[in-house]
């Protein structure tokens, strides 16, 4: 068996949409990419000015105090499946079912609603992280007080 890119191409079944199931060979690539001890010890090219301009324009909106870069920067910090989860329900607006194929490993499967509750504990954990970055007002309407 060679676990090649296209051994599942070979295994699709017509269990879920040709859009989950091609989300599903996306996220299962990049955690063979992720995993792949090359890239492990490999080291980056340098960057080049068009990159060093996007990182300062990225870092200048930053800067500004905007809610949404704090809230992209907060997202950035979670975990791969994590961000990987809130993609696909919020920004792909995936049905449960098809987050669930997505995300489900070759003989273990994920529950819609195993993910659902780890949806809201994910949404209340960044709802936490926003309060203590002062994304978030306090419930009184002021900025929430960081906690030292």
């Amino acid at each position: 068996m060679g676990g090649g890119p296209l051994e599942g191409a070979r295994r699709i079944r017509r269990e879920a949409s040709l859009r989950a199931w091609s989300y599903r060979l996306a996220w299962h690539a990049g955690c063979r990419l992720h995993r792949d001890p090359f890239r492990a010890r490999g080291t980056r090219l340098p960057t080049s000015a068009a990159s060093r301009l996007a990182a300062s324009v990225a870092a200048s909106t930053v800067a500004t105090g905007s809610r949404r870069a704090g809230l992209d920067r907060l997202r950035a910090q979670l975990p791969p499946e994590d961000r990987t989860l809130l993609t696909l329900r919020l920004d792909r607006e995936l049905e449960w079912d098809e987050v669930a194929e997505v995300l489900s490993a070759e003989g273990a499967p994920v529950s819609a609603a195993a993910l659902r509750k780890r949806f809201e504990r994910l949404k209340e954990r960044l709802r936490e992280l926003a309060r203590e970055e002062g994304l978030l007002d306090g419930g009184d309407g002021a900025p929430a007080a960081r906690k030292g």
